[in-house]
């Protein structure tokens, strides 16, 4: 393993002095954001709101105590915050989902239901049969996944005798102007955070709703992707 790649994986883990030659925050607190995990981490959730513990684990490829560590860490900064959805607690960045929508955004965190959902924006009016095989599931799992994108908003359907189709929700367009609306804001307060923690951020380019921002991650600089519209992944004019 390199001595820069085995450093950082030391410090991520809090192993090696942590952050013994990391920048201060202001009031001399130690970056919480210069651990990569960390910083990766923060950056998941702002495009996957509302994930779980173990998707998050998943995601970064970390066992689960690792990833409840790295979590435990950025919630107790004030970076992201948690609420109880079903029998999980789903994480996000602090003001980035309204409190009444996290289990709209903890059901579209799960990669079924938002392959499901992007299936239905792409041909609307599909078959529940056309999503089973872009899934590559059961037909009893496409169903129950479909019905649970139905009771969150997100489609319509319409049942005849021989099929079920599905539309997206005319619902979502003012959902999606929503948060369309909160994007540069929450664009401006996310930087706000790097600053503070210490990191010293630089904005390099805007994508959409995707800010491409180099940080401070020990002795290099790196560059992070944050995005900051939740439902940006959608296709809703």
């Amino acid at each position: 393993m390199r001595k820069s790649l085995g450093t950082a994986l030391r410090r991520a883990f809090g192993q090696d002095e942590l952050f013994k030659n990391a920048r201060r925050r202001p009031g001399g607190d130690s970056s919480v954001l210069m651990s990569p995990r960390r910083m990766g981490t923060f950056s998941l959730l702002t495009f996957r709101p509302c994930s779980t513990q173990r998707a998050v684990g998943v995601a970064m490829g970390v066992a689960a105590p690792s990833a409840a560590h790295h979590l435990k860490i950025l919630c107790k900064a004030g970076f992201i915050t948690s609420r109880q959805s079903g029998k999980a607690l789903a994480y996000f960045p602090l003001d980035m989902v309204e409190s009444e929508d996290v289990p709209m955004f903890a059901l579209l965190a799960e990669d079924k239901a938002r392959l499901a959902l992007g299936h239905v924006f792409e041909h609307p009016g599909a078959r529940q049969g056309d999503v089973r095989r872009a899934l590559g599931t059961s037909q009893q799992e496409c169903a129950l996944t479909m019905r649970r994108l139905e009771s969150a908003g997100f489609v319509c359907s319409e049942r005849g005798n021989l099929k079920t189709t599905y539309r997206p929700s005319p619902s979502l367009a003012s959902k999606s102007s929503y948060y369309a609306g909160r994007a540069r804001a929450l664009g401006e307060r996310m930087v706000a955070i790097l600053e503070n923690d210490g990191v010293m951020p630089a904005v390099k380019s805007r994508k959409g709703s995707v800010l491409i921002i180099e940080v401070d991650q020990g002795s290099e600089r790196v560059r992070a992707r944050l995005n900051t519209d939740p439902l940006s992944f959608l296709p809703i004019k």
